[in-house]
């Protein structure tokens, strides 16, 4: 199952607090992914590594996941992409 997840912002993304599967149609496998996307990012986030404290932030988690994370003959192995960006403030962008 591919699945993925944008926020535009800081806020929208410390507002996101589902589980897994809860506010998305996200199997067992998938929904690990989503949680562990989320905790890289904020990890990310609060070392400074992708920009100083008060800036703003695009934050996108995706991933593929397979049932049990086995991936079978003819289906996509298991993956996780986490990528921020710093927004930057004279364009919004």
């Amino acid at each position: 199952m591919s699945w993925w997840i944008a926020y535009k912002n800081r806020e929208d993304f410390a507002l996101d607090q589902r589980e897994p599967g809860s506010a998305t149609d996200l199997s067992d496998s998938a929904g690990e992914q989503f949680v562990a996307g989320r905790d890289a990012a904020t990890l990310l986030i609060e070392r400074g590594v992708v920009g100083p404290e008060g800036k703003e932030f695009g934050i996108t988690i995706s991933g593929h996941a397979t049932p049990g994370h086995l991936a079978e003959d003819g289906s996509s192995p298991d993956s996780v992409t986490v990528a921020i960006y710093q927004r930057n403030a004279q364009s919004g962008t």
